[in-house]
């Protein structure tokens, strides 16, 4: 073997889908030298599932299959603790619940050798599963559309050594302050669109409630990120409207349906690159603006506690 790899994992109850995982990482066609699960404080029997596993078929393997738990609960923490026990100068990282191929390792190795970089991350396709999580992808990733992700990606070591780990105790967001670090230091992330990696079931969110929820949840931690302003502009246009309904009254109407149309129809299409949405289920017409208002409110939320809470750390910081 002369590729060193080493594959992090992180999970929070997984039991339903981590066996999956665990053989699809197991019988890869370039065989990684150890495999991090890292457990991110779950509460089902996930972390005995991945145990017994390792007891009954760990020797069957030439790589080393090593269950963690140092009591992370969100995905950056658990990716960081994966990076400091990683004994190995390339980590591959991978989560739970995503269809991937076998020779998932061995392409992006092929990749990484051929373009002479240190990063290479795969795509993940986005299509979602019934009319409103299709509905929340149009609105986000766009409709059977492919974009770059941490997992599926490989990572020589001493990238983190430039950008330092990915900020702690960050549910979401850490990803894209990476990315920032990677463009400011002018390290080239190479996306090779051969390695593909899918979701089992629901890609987004099953009902408004979870659409709504997953959006607070996700746009919270995003305030104060390196370089990443979406977050005030969002709260900026939002502040705008409300003042535009105050003052103006109905004289702001048209202002309105125009968010509405935009929200509903416009935004879909350019983030999916045409309408096939609306072609292949017509129903989305009257789906999508109901689901865009749903993302919007979520965001709004989150971003105005991220920056309650990020004013207050500071003003104690100061204190």
């Amino acid at each position: 073997m002369t590729e060193k790899i080493s594959v992090i994992i992180p999970y929070f109850n997984e039991a339903e889908t981590i066996s999956t995982t665990i053989e699809l990482v197991a019988q890869q066609t370039l065989p990684p030298c150890e495999v991090l699960f890292v457990d991110s404080n779950s509460t089902d029997n996930s972390f005995d599932i991945i145990q017994e596993w390792i007891s009954k078929n760990g020797n069957r393997y030439d790589t080393a299959f090593r269950n963690i738990r140092e009591g992370t609960n969100v995905p950056s923490s658990s990716k960081n603790v994966g990076i400091r026990n990683a004994r190995y100068d390339i980590l591959a990282f991978m989560d739970c619940g995503l269809s991937f191929g076998r020779d998932w390792l061995q392409k992006q190795m092929e990749f990484l050798k051929a373009s002479r970089l240190d990063i290479v991350s795969g795509v993940c396709y986005f299509e979602g599963v019934t009319l409103i999580d299709k509905s929340a992808i149009a609105q986000t990733y766009g409709y059977k559309r492919f974009c770059p992700t941490v997992p599926s990606s490989l990572v020589k070591k001493l990238v983190f050594e430039k950008t330092g780990h990915f900020l702690e105790g960050r549910r979401a967001g850490y990803d894209v302050d990476w990315a920032n670090k990677l463009k400011a230091l002018d390290i080239i992330r190479g996306i090779n669109f051969d390695a593909v990696i899918r979701y089992n079931g629901i890609n987004y969110g099953k009902s408004l409630k979870e659409i709504f929820l997953k959006n607070m949840a996700y746009s919270q931690p995003t305030i104060g990120l390196y370089k990443y302003y979406y977050p005030y502009y969002y709260l900026f246009l939002a502040l705008l409207a409300v003042l535009g309904i105050l003052f103006y009254g109905t004289a702001a109407l048209p202002f309105v349906a125009l968010y509405f149309f935009s929200r509903g129809y416009l935004i879909p299409v350019f983030k999916s690159g045409g309408g096939r949405l609306f072609y292949e289920y017509p129903l989305s017409l009257l789906v999508l603006p109901v689901v865009g208002l749903t993302i919007d409110a979520g965001k709004l939320t989150g971003y105005l506690k991220g920056a309650v809470k990020y004013i207050f750390n500071m003003i104690s910081k100061r204190g």
